[in-house]
């Protein structure tokens, strides 16, 4: 049996780059295979620590302490707060307060983790979420008018665009949120070590 790699990757980023980089690791190491999954916050870690794979592409802080894990800051992810052109919001003068944001549903995307205590990123102080399992479902419940929420601009630019999602100004300030690329310092195969080295490598391709 030849050698396979498991890999996640958070689903705040877009697989396309990903997939080319690791098509080109493949189109070397043809007998190598690849088991792609998607986990969400904390859920990576989680996923990395108990050896369900082997490496995360995309993981959010914070990193984990004391558990031999070794990480490579990969970009940036800054929240673009958007609604549906059709909601309510999109409707009012800006800055939008808390306490009107409050009125109003949010679309939160679930944090994958099993057994450890669930993760949220960007997220308002909120009684009244509607809740999703990964991004791409996030930006199809906020097109349907269903919430509001933050969204990664490089997946939503020709939303933003068409005017189908509408960024709104709020008095909230989300600051960008670090991702990275993470292993354990104990794998040390040649072809996860080889596939890592080309995501590094290619890193400027990987947008948040």
């Amino acid at each position: 049996m030849g050698t396979k790699i498991n890999i996640a990757i958070d689903s705040i980023l877009s697989c396309e780059q990903i997939f080319s980089i690791c098509n080109n690791f493949l189109s070397q190491h043809p007998s190598v295979e690849m088991d792609i999954s998607e986990e969400v916050m904390n859920g990576a870690w989680e996923a990395l620590v108990d050896d369900r794979i082997d490496m995360i592409i995309g993981a959010s802080g914070p990193i984990p302490k004391q558990k031999g894990i070794q990480t490579v800051h990969l970009c940036d992810f800054k929240p673009t707060f958007v609604v549906s052109q059709h909601h309510p919001l999109a409707k009012l003068s800006q800055p939008i307060s808390n306490e009107t944001l409050a009125k109003y549903r949010a679309v939160v995307v679930h944090d994958s983790a099993r057994q450890w205590i669930a993760n949220t990123h960007a997220v308002l102080n909120n009684n009244h979420y509607f809740y999703v399992p990964n991004i791409e479902y996030k930006i199809k419940a906020q097109l349907a008018g269903i919430g509001y929420g933050f969204l990664p601009r490089s997946r939503i630019n020709h939303y933003l665009n068409s005017g189908e999602l509408v960024e709104l100004q709020i008095e909230h300030i989300t600051n960008p949120i670090p991702l990275y690329l993470a292993w354990k310092v104990v794998n040390r195969g040649k072809a996860l070590t080889t596939i890592r080295d080309m995501l590094i490598a290619n890193k400027v391709q990987i947008t948040c």
